[in-house]
């Protein structure tokens, strides 16, 4: 696991930026996605993002109403190019006062941090106390 400087570099847990669940509609720990997109930015640099399909659900008042979207980033990590696909949610989508673009915000957001967790970036957040990626990759 030689040269892998930048996978080690994004699963370092944030020591900071991670608020607690208390949100509404919020599970666990986590961190917004301004923290992501900057870590992301920071160890990679820019990187590719696309839409691959919004997903709607019909709501008997409301209509069509995005609920979700799939989303494909593309990543430079370590001299090697990574495309990855992930799925991100819209939390209450049916809240009241919300638009579709909102909701696309959302979800979109969702899914660059699910994708940004595929290369080990926030995981410790997902795993909780069964995290070890960061203490194995500096052993290596």
């Amino acid at each position: 696991m030689i040269g892998l400087t930048q996978l080690n570099d994004l699963a370092k847990p944030f020591t900071s930026l991670v608020k607690s669940g208390s949100d509404a509609g919020k599970f666990g720990d986590y961190v917004e996605h301004s923290a992501v997109n900057q870590r992301l930015l920071a160890h990679l640099g820019p990187f590719d993002q696309r839409v691959i399909e919004v997903v709607y659900d019909i709501h008997p008042d409301l209509g069509q109403v995005c609920t979700g979207v799939i989303l494909e980033l593309g990543l430079r990590i370590d001299g090697e190019y990574r495309m990855i696909q992930e799925v991100g949610d819209v939390e209450h989508p049916f809240r009241k006062g919300r638009t579709n673009g909102d909701r696309l915000k959302m979800a979109t957001s969702d899914a660059i941090k699910r994708c940004a967790m595929r290369v080990g970036l926030g995981l410790h957040l997902y795993a909780q106390n069964d995290y070890f990626l960061d203490k194995l990759l500096e052993e290596k």
